[in-house]
């Protein structure tokens, strides 16, 4: 009987420790996790993001599936992460797990891609080393470019920031050099042509083009021919230019050109034997003073006078002297390379009354036939010919279907051109006139 007794109570024991478990089981709370706010969206720059939590109270991991997302904390309240920045040229996703027990929630990351608003592109520094050239651009990324110097430019010098790019050359007197750079951000290389010209090692004025005439030109050295040997010299391949050194530079002496062609020569500036400027002098055959001086004028009947060309204003016009009246005005002008003189329409005194005027006039083929227009005369274009030379009488373009046929001077007794003021008496015709020469 006892032995049932003990084996009854057992059993009721069992029976009640299964209901006890039973109650406890009841009691618990499933574990809860709500992402309440979350840093999603990066530039290329990248950065630190938070993802706020509630419901969890301990036990929370996170974890990224790309490796530019790091996971820095790990709380029931947030997760802390880092962004890193991205060289991609397209944009990016990563998701970030988060657990606590058998709670999961996931946040998708989105990063910009990366842009630099810059392309290729030629820059001049320079020359002396003195300022900088900075070329400035628009970036979304914050770390600095890398800069490629190849070995023709370590004369060079690149500081790179983002967004900002800074060129300085060394003291350049060796002669104009070049060098391609290239710089690179994230995913786009850009390359920089590089140019530098030369500090001028003398002062040497030459004139693009020379006039016929002899000139002078000073060459002085300076401050930056300190920065050679000192051993230099100016040299002219040429027996027209003569170069004289001097205690402070050298004198470059130009002969007339009386070649019958117009001239180049080089001049060569030299260090210890070495060529590192070249200028070059270009000598025309004509110049305003060239056409000063005798001259003989041929008309109609073969007759040939002696007439001066002297200066009016320098190197607009002239006075021409020997025909009926002196102070004829000569014009001068050079159209396409070619020195002309013009006569136009025009009134004086006479030199040997000063109480009538003499009007020139051009002429057309009708001998009786004088004519009035400002504009109206002739020109003499120069035949550019050293042996041969002479100022050939052709129309100027404004005759208006009359036919030049020459100049004449006629006599008013006052300055307006009249019958009224017409002596009738007094002229003297230049017809058929063909041209000047000496």
């Amino acid at each position: 009987m006892k032995k049932i007794f003990w084996y009854m109570m057992a059993f009721a024991l069992i029976g009640c420790a299964f209901t006890a478990c039973n109650d406890d089981d009841d009691d618990v709370q499933p574990i809860t996790l709500e992402v309440v706010q979350s840093d999603v969206d990066f530039a290329a720059a990248g950065g630190n993001g938070t993802i706020k939590l509630n419901g969890a109270e301990s036990g929370v991991t996170a974890t990224s599936d790309k490796a530019w997302v790091t996971i820095t904390a790990a709380t029931p309240q947030a997760v802390q992460f880092a962004v890193a920045e991205s060289s991609e040229p397209l944009i990016r996703t990563a998701t970030i797990t988060i657990k606590a027990g058998v709670a999961t929630q996931t946040v998708s990351i989105l990063q910009q891609p990366a842009t630099m608003d810059i392309e290729n592109q030629t820059i001049e520094v320079d020359p002396t080393g003195q300022t900088p050239t900075t070329i400035t651009y628009d970036t979304s990324m914050a770390s600095a470019p890398v800069v490629t110097i190849p070995e023709d430019g370590q004369w060079l010098k690149v500081t790179a920031e983002a967004g900002k790019l800074t060129f300085v050359g060394d003291v350049n007197y060796r002669g104009v050099r070049e060098t391609v750079v290239t710089v690179e951000q994230g995913w786009k290389p850009v390359q920089f042509t590089v140019t530098q010209d030369m500090v001028n090692l003398v002062t040497f004025e030459v004139p693009e083009m020379n006039d016929r005439d002899a000139i002078t030109v000073e060459c002085i050295p300076t401050e930056y021919m300190a920065l050679t040997s000192g051993n230099w010299e100016v040299q002219s391949p040429n027996d027209w230019i003569t170069i004289t050194k001097t205690e402070t530079g050298c004198t470059v002496e130009v002969a007339e050109n009386d070649s019958g062609a117009v001239r180049t020569s080089e001049v060569n500036v030299l260090i210890d034997g070495e060529v590192l400027m070249t200028y070059t002098f270009a000598q025309k055959i004509y110049s305003y003073n060239f056409f000063l001086g005798e001259w003989t004028f041929s008309y109609d009947s073969g007759t040939t006078i002696a007439v001066t060309v002297r200066e009016n204003v320098k190197g607009e016009s002239y006075y021409m002297d020997g025909l009926y009246c002196n102070n004829i005005v000569l014009g001068y002008s050079v159209v396409d390379d070619v020195p002309t003189l013009t006569l136009h329409f025009q009134y004086m005194r006479q030199t040997t009354s000063g109480d009538a005027w003499i009007f020139l006039c051009p002429r057309d083929a009708d001998a009786a036939r004088y004519i009035y227009s400002d504009g109206l005369g002739f020109n003499m274009p120069y035949n550019m010919q050293e042996n041969n030379q002479q100022l050939t009488f052709v129309e100027n373009g404004l005759w208006s279907g009359y036919t030049m046929h020459g100049f004449a001077f006629y006599k008013f007794s006052g300055p307006e051109a009249s019958s009224s003021t017409a002596t009738g008496s007094s002229y003297k015709r230049y017809a058929r006139i063909e041209h000047m020469t000496r």
